[in-house]
């Protein structure tokens, strides 16, 4: 409920929705980096790792805040009824 909420206001000021979703996830990688430095661990200094991390962020959770964002902003709430009706027959089809 307070992605939609959030995402329903940010269309509506000035900063688009990329910038709503870069500020989610800037604002929860800080607090993660908090987290880390305060237990006492480090953060890992590889390329390969980094690039792991970028990938993981930018499947996991930019594009899905984008998807969610785009998807409020362009599918009605007819469709999405419809859809809402088969989520479960597609969920028997792919298990």
């Amino acid at each position: 409920m307070g992605l939609f909420i959030y995402v329903y206001l940010g269309f509506f000021r000035e900063p688009s929705f990329i910038d709503n979703c870069f500020y989610r996830v800037l604002i929860g990688a800080l607090i993660l980096t908090l987290v880390v430095y305060a237990k006492g661990l480090k953060l890992p200094f590889t390329v390969s790792v980094w690039l792991s991390f970028l990938v993981m962020g930018i499947v996991g959770y930019v594009l899905s805040f984008f998807l969610i964002s785009w998807g409020q902003l362009s599918i009605n709430s007819g469709i999405d009824g419809n859809n809402a009706n088969n989520y479960n027959d597609i969920g028997v089809l792919f298990s």
